[in-house]
């Protein structure tokens, strides 16, 4: 996958990538500045979900006795469900 992947950010060809000829110096940048700014876009994407998810924590932090009893309600419909008291349509 990643010789693919390579190609496809320098723009050249699997056979250009195998041959014994070196590759441009042109493509060589590109495919080092593009590797640069994906991993650059990727850290910053998870960074700031981190930090999105710290921000809805502490902005649910004040509720989390009432919202602890969201999961035991749905248990409690699955698990009658599961017995077979609650039917649903099928």
């Amino acid at each position: 996958m990643v010789p693919f992947y390579r190609c496809y950010i320098a723009e050249i060809s699997m056979s250009e990538l195998r041959s014994d000829r070196t590759i441009a110096a042109g493509a060589q940048r590109q495919l080092v500045v593009s590797a640069e700014f994906f991993a650059l876009g990727v850290s910053t994407i998870f960074g700031l979900l981190g930090l999105g998810a710290t921000a809805a924590g502490q902005a649910f932090r004040t509720w989390r006795e009432e919202l602890a009893y969201v999961p035991a309600a749905v248990n409690f419909i699955f698990g009658r469900h599961f017995l077979g008291i609650l039917r649903t349509r099928s």
